[in-house]
């Protein structure tokens, strides 16, 4: 049976549409981090945590200040959540060999145990609400892309008014 074309979406439509799906990814996003595992060793973050820690996973043995950097925080915020991530025994602070007075960021191995139990339990929970048939892969891709291209125009400055529904090409 052959589907009627869609009808075309005029820009107000698309942009409430665009706005939904923020709100929805904010919201699930929001849903997501407060989700307490069952495991009582799971160690829960706060959301700038949650930013700080991904940052130094991605980035194992990075300075404070890329750190700060790539999280997208100023460094007292950042400094705030890192002494968390600290004392909760997730990061590692040693010298920079090149120079003693730096400092490195190491994940620990607490860390590492602790993200792959949140990632296998926000996985549990997508898998539980999403239909089998949807393609994964291409959504995440698509949320991929969506992330980075969002945060190289955050970088460049504001959105001047009238310019929100400005498409980014990649």
């Amino acid at each position: 049976m052959a589907h009627p074309a869609p009808e075309p979406v005029h820009p107000s439509d698309r942009q409430e549409l665009l706005a939904s799906l923020a709100e929805g990814i904010l919201g699930l996003a929001r849903e997501l981090t407060l989700f307490a595992p069952a495991d009582p060793e799971a160690v829960r973050l706060t959301a700038t945590e949650i930013h700080v820690m991904r940052q130094i996973l991605r980035d194992p043995g990075c300075m404070p200040k890329e750190a700060a950097r790539g999280a997208s925080l100023q460094r007292s915020n950042f400094s705030v959540a890192l002494r968390g991530l600290r004392a909760k025994g997730l990061v590692a602070a040693e010298p920079d060999p090149a120079d003693g007075r730096s400092l490195r960021l190491w994940p620990t191995e607490r860390a590492a145990w602790n993200h792959a139990h949140f990632r296998r339990t926000w996985a549990a929970l997508l898998d539980a609400a999403l239909d089998p048939a949807l393609d994964v892969a291409a959504c995440a891709e698509v949320l991929g892309r969506m992330e980075a291209q969002v945060a190289a125009r955050r970088r460049r400055g504001p959105v001047p008014p009238g310019q929100a529904g400005a498409r980014v090409v990649s």
